[in-house]
């Protein structure tokens, strides 16, 4: 194979001998199918592949041969599916479960304080009671945060395993 210039291209030539037995430049390889073309083809005539302007020293990412694009999108689609498993995980994990008992409880106590509160007019019982109701507050919060945290997670695990399995897909039906 030599390297040929053309219109700021390199193209990959193939040197083979015809049934005259003479040599001829003007043919190439498809990367698809392995068949010699001639080089004004501009699609495959045994498989499709577009080949003008495809064949360059330094092939493409969009170039892979079929069973390089399928096995890519086989890994994708596993990568999905972990991804996803991992999102899901987030929701149904230790912490999460103990973050949301723990925010109930929270809740459900300052509540209980803030009605002790709210039966007193004034007064050191009223101010106490009102002070205790916005610990157990403070406390709520910080469970909730803990919930969202685990929450974002599992939306962002979630929506990569989304993304890379509709690009998993895309390489094995051949759509990128």
């Amino acid at each position: 194979m030599r390297a040929d210039r053309n219109a700021g291209m390199v193209h990959e030539r193939m040197h083979w001998k015809g049934e005259n037995g003479m040599e001829d430049q003007g043919v190439r390889k498809c990367p698809e199918c392995g068949i010699s073309v001639p080089d004004d083809v501009i699609q495959c005539p045994e498989c499709g592949y577009p080949l003008r302007g495809t064949v360059t020293s330094k092939k493409s990412f969009l170039q892979l041969p079929s069973r390089t694009r399928k096995m890519l999108g086989v890994v994708l689609c596993v990568l999905a599916f972990a991804s996803a498993i991992v999102g899901v995980t987030q929701m149904t994990s230790k912490e999460y479960r103990i973050s949301v008992e723990n925010y109930e409880y929270c809740v459900e106590k300052r509540d209980e304080v803030s009605d002790l509160a709210d039966s007193y007019k004034s007064g050191f019982f009223k101010d106490s009671y009102e002070d205790l109701a916005e610990m157990w507050q403070d406390s709520a919060d910080e469970q909730m945060a803990i919930i969202k945290s685990c929450r974002s997670k599992a939306i962002v695990f979630c929506v990569i395993g989304i993304v890379l399995f509709f690009f998993g897909v895309k390489f094995l039906i051949g759509g990128i």
